[in-house]
């Protein structure tokens, strides 16, 4: 597939079975990154789409790595929301805030 993938909507069977596949393994890279920097850095889907694009060398849109979170968090007991940071987006420089991951 090339580009971002963005949802399944109009999608059917070879088709769906790819993006489902390119999600699966979105989550499986975003899993790696909660488990390499998470006991080190605070960690939130922003933090976590920087850290994917350097590590892996590869775009991938923040609501994707949202959704890994999501699975992740919902899949793994030990990690889950602790809090929010409120800090200044790096990109747009106005002030935000986003939950915090956490490896418990």
């Amino acid at each position: 597939m090339s580009g971002p993938y963005h949802n399944t909507v109009d999608k059917s069977g070879k088709d769906l079975k790819q993006a489902e596949a390119k999600a699966e393994g979105q989550t499986d890279r975003v899993f790696a990154l909660v488990k390499k920097y998470g006991k080190t850095k605070v960690l939130t889907a922003r933090r976590l789409w920087w850290l994917y694009s350097f590590d892996y060398k590869e775009e991938v849109l923040l609501t994707s790595i949202r959704r890994a979170i999501s699975d992740i968090i919902r899949d793994h007991t030990y990690i889950y929301h602790d809090g929010i940071l409120r800090h200044k987006c790096p990109v747009s420089g106005i002030d935000t805030s986003e939950k915090i991951i956490k490896i418990i």
